[in-house]
């Protein structure tokens, strides 16, 4: 059964003629067009995640365009075309060509006209990559990209394998911003324990991107 926003009676659906939904998402998008443009995560390797092969999807794999614009028609029957805010996932749909990720927001855009704000999870070394086409995806109607800088520090980055440096998460959070996309920065708080270092790390990372929209903040797990 889906439930709409509204409160509304819920909407029997056949289980073969449901939208696939993301893993996770963030908590503000409860209430967003659910969208899983990608499954699992193409890095996979940082020390402290294992949430996707821990949910089943060790692969990461990349839906085609037709699959995904059949699950915004499904999406549509318990929206209709009321909703404003949208999410993709899974981890770092930014990893879709240009021309696909335009492709489809811009499917997204003309099945839910009243759309305000696009969000997405994403890597800084992907956002980087996509430096030059950021802009496009802007204008398709992405608002908002969600980052792991877990650490500012170097080596604890390292250490995690995160797969990029605290100059690169830089770079490509100013990337982002140029190309008028908004940037929130998630922290592991306590992922280097005491250390002075890994503190300055990560406020000088901070520093550097004045303009990031939010900064989210998390204890550190045990065991981390």
């Amino acid at each position: 059964m889906t439930v709409p926003p509204s409160g509304a009676s819920p909407i029997a659906i056949p289980k073969h003629d449901r939208p696939e939904h993301p893993l996770i998402r963030l908590s503000n998008e409860a209430r967003s067009v659910l969208l899983r443009v990608t499954r699992g995560c193409n890095w996979n390797r940082c020390r402290f995640c294992g949430i996707y092969s821990h949910f089943g999807q060790p692969q990461f794999e990349i839906r085609p365009v037709d699959e995904v614009k059949r699950d915004l028609d499904l999406a549509l029957r318990p929206w209709t075309t009321r909703a404003r805010h949208a999410f993709y996932g899974d981890a770092d749909p930014l990893i879709l060509r240009p021309e696909r990720f335009v492709e489809i927001t811009q499917h997204l855009c003309a099945t839910f006209p009243n759309l305000e704000r696009l969000t997405c999870y994403g890597r800084a070394a992907t956002a980087w990559v996509r430096r030059k086409h950021l802009s496009e995806l802007a204008a398709a109607g992405l608002t908002r990209v969600h980052v792991g800088l877990e650490s500012g520090d170097d080596k604890l980055l390292a250490f995690h394998d995160k797969g990029v440096t605290q100059a690169r998460h830089i770079e490509a959070g100013r990337a982002l911003r140029e190309a008028g996309i908004e940037l929130s920065h998630y922290v592991l708080l306590g992922m280097g324990g005491a250390d002075r270092e890994a503190v300055l790390g990560e406020i000088d990372a901070f520093l550097a991107l004045p303009d990031a929209e939010k900064e989210r903040v998390y204890a550190k797990p045990s065991g981390i």
